[in-house]
């Protein structure tokens, strides 16, 4: 990275921190001083009541006096306990104004603050110009699905090629005679995966402890901290029949060991055919060995802040929830920005995992965050800017029932060829673009999803940054192993056909290889250290024999999504047993994703009534409705034509169409790193 770079990441850091602070402190003053109303109201309306009743003592005995006499009292009474409410509510809603005067001072500062930011930045180029961009790639794009491993995925496909490392003949790492046993019985890899799970098999941090380290003779039951290393026990990957047999699973051992087939017909032509026409890497594994959340985390960040598991309890909401997930370092768009490279995140559903970050509300205002449904589009358009694009898929729209059924992320709960059909038209819209000779695409999954892979994963570097937040780090890991190998295609025309590579990788190999064609510091220890995918780019020239279309997806003869869902009756919601448990840890996670869409949508002013909302929610009846609320909302949010929609518009319009303008005519560096040539 520029020094220029470098010191507007310090700068925008110490920018945001200043903001937060001074936010949440402008909260708190606020909170006690609505506090102080309230005990200062509860002491006028005591002495209302004592003056009272001493009146009502002095009054005289006889008649019509004592009754005149108390009347006036009691008149007197409620006129000073009105008045006292009276002033409770001025001294409320003065409080109130002072609140968000002190937010939008903070806010107002912050803004002339980044302008500053801004201009010195611009100035700063002037004086230090980038060096020219020397990478034939111009735009990466990194599709993330949902929890699959790569022998459930690939390990049955017979894939061969050429070897990355040395250019001989190799076939992938897969499967052969590999086996779990559980109950004193042996249960192989099969093939013949279902196209749906009817059982979410088990991914949380414990889980995969269970499914990579049992030994069924040594260590039946293993535990983290390991009492003989101290660290992550011995792996062994025996237990994933084991942890799906177990409760709260208690599924069939045999199931969670079947892979898909790639025997004709194909379970999964499409990913299948990628990795055929370009690279696979079959030793990619996930960042941590546990779920979606944290691994995710570390595709932005090359860290999770020190989250080792799913989202906890909802039963209170911290700053960090409310501000979002924040890391020591920031997060790659942080360093895309610090270089004016345009970045993209394209949503398939209202609910982006990514969202959960901090900054993410800002970044959204500024025009980052895009519909999935715009991705075609904009990659026709010649001037197409954008550095770095992350793909979020569609999780589904059941949560309710945790099964994520109609989605498009391969969730296991979900027909696997709806995923398959997102790869397709990710490829092809890329493919059939005018950008597609100077693009890198990444398609890979955020974590193995408690489905079966043989392959030990390798130790793994710790980031280096802080816990941000204690209560995140539930199993005190350390983050020095990496997780369960998962399915990575790497797509470009600068790529060789079938090319395999045995190197090891893992999530943060995406940053390394932004971080390279970029030129980009790296965000931790771990990105430091992480393979680029870089050298896969051996072709002087783009090929021009790359399909321009995919096979289709297999038919799954699942038409449930052909139609929109019933939602359920509120009869349902209140007399269904399953509804009124807590929320499990995937409805915790989209939750929190639903809060801080709602803190976005809203006016400032309704921030302590959505909080006090959301910590009243306690059951999978009430997560429903209030994420279905949330995004019914959202849907009006984004076709309605509100003013916060028309803000967007407008801070988009100005930053990727007047900014490089007025770049160029002052600078002449319109983003140069991505001339072409």
């Amino acid at each position: 990275m520029t020094p220029c770079g470098e010191w507007r990441v310090d700068a925008n850091k110490s920018r945001l921190a200043f903001y937060i602070s001074v936010t949440s402190t402008c909260s708190q003053w606020a909170d006690q001083g609505y506090s102080k109303c309230t005990q200062w109201a509860d002491q006028g309306y005591s002495k209302c009541t004592q003056w009272a009743d001493q009146g009502y003592s002095q009054c005289c005995d006889w008649w019509p006096c004592s009754w005149l006499c108390d009347a006036l009292v009691w008149i007197a009474k409620w006129v000073c306990m009105a008045a006292v409410w009276v002033a409770k509510w001025v001294c409320l809603v003065a409080v109130w104004i002072a609140k968000w005067v002190c937010i939008a001072v903070a806010w107002i500062v912050s803004f002339i603050w980044y302008w500053i930011i801004v201009l010195i930045w611009v100035a700063c180029r002037i004086v230090q110009p980038p060096g020219k961009h020397t990478s034939p790639i111009n735009h990466i794009f990194v599709l993330m699905l949902e929890n699959r491993a790569f022998d459930h995925m690939l390990g049955f496909s017979g894939l061969s090629g050429t070897d990355a490392a040395t250019g001989g003949p190799t076939t992938i790492e897969g499967l052969s005679a590999q086996s779990n046993e559980w109950g004193g019985q042996i249960f192989p890899a099969t093939s013949g995966a279902d196209w749906v799970m009817t059982i979410d098999p088990g991914h949380e941090f414990k889980d995969t402890l269970l499914e990579l380290c049992r030994d069924p003779e040594s260590n039946p039951s293993p535990v983290y901290p390991d009492p003989i290393t101290g660290g992550y026990p011995p792996i062994t990957n025996a237990g994933f029949a084991a942890s799906f047999a177990s409760p709260p699973h208690s599924g069939d051992p045999a199931q969670i060991m079947k892979c898909y087939s790639a025997n004709e017909p194909k379970q999964v032509p499409v990913i299948t055919a990628l990795a055929s026409e370009f690279a696979v890497c079959d030793h990619w594994f996930s960042a941590l060995p546990g779920p979606t959340w944290p691994n995710r985390f570390f595709i932005h960040a090359a860290s999770s802040g020190g989250l080792d598991d799913s989202p906890s309890t909802l039963a209170s909401v911290a700053g960090e929830l409310i501000n979002g997930y924040k890391f020591d370092n920031g997060t790659i768009y942080d360093l895309l920005d610090a270089e004016a490279l345009g970045w993209t995140i394209y949503t398939g559903d209202a609910l982006p995992q990514s969202f959960a970050i901090s900054g993410m509300n800002l970044a959204a205002l500024e025009g980052h965050f895009s519909s999935y449904d715009d991705f075609r589009s904009d990659l026709s358009d010649p001037e197409y800017s954008t550095a770095y694009a992350f793909i979020e898929p569609n999780y589904g729209h059941d949560i309710i029932a945790s099964n994520y059924k109609c989605g498009n992320s391969q969730h296991p709960l979900d027909d696997i060829t709806r995923g398959e059909k997102l790869i397709k038209d990710v490829y092809e819209a890329l493919r059939n673009s005018p950008h597609w000779e100077d693009s890198l695409l990444i398609v890979t999954y955020d974590e193995h999803g408690g489905f079966y892979d043989h392959v030990a994963p390798p130790a793994g570097v710790p980031p280096g940054d802080s816990v941000t937040d204690p209560a995140n780090n539930m199993n005190h890991f350390k983050f020095d192993q990496l997780g369960v190998r998962v399915p990575a295609i790497v797509v470009s025309p600068r790529i060789p056909r079938g090319v395999i590579d045995h190197r090891t990788y893992d999530h943060t190999s995406a940053l390394r290889t932004l971080e390279d064609v970029f030129t980009l510091d790296p965000l931790t220890n771990r990105d430091a250290v992480a393979r680029s995918l870089t050298p896969l780019l051996t072709l002087a020239q783009p090929r021009n024999d790359a399909p321009t279309s995919l096979p289709n997806a297999a038919d799954s003869g699942i038409t449930e999504c052909d139609d929109p869902p019933p939602q359920p009756s509120a009869s349902a919601l209140s007399d269904s047993p399953t509804l009124r448990q807590p929320p499990d840890s995937s409805m915790r996670g989209f939750l929190h994703i639903a809060l801080l869409r709602d803190l976005f949508m809203s006016d400032p002013g309704q921030k302590d009534a959505i909080v006090a909302r959301f910590r009243k929610l306690e059951t999978r009846a009430q997560g429903f409705v209030y994420l279905e609320d949330v995004r019914r909302r959202y849907d009006a949010f984004r076709t309605t034509g509100l003013p916060e929609a028309i803000k967007s518009h407008r801070r988009r319009k100005f930053r990727r169409r007047l900014l490089p303008k007025f770049r160029t005519a002052s600078v002449g560096i319109k983003q140069s790193r991505r001339r072409k040539g």
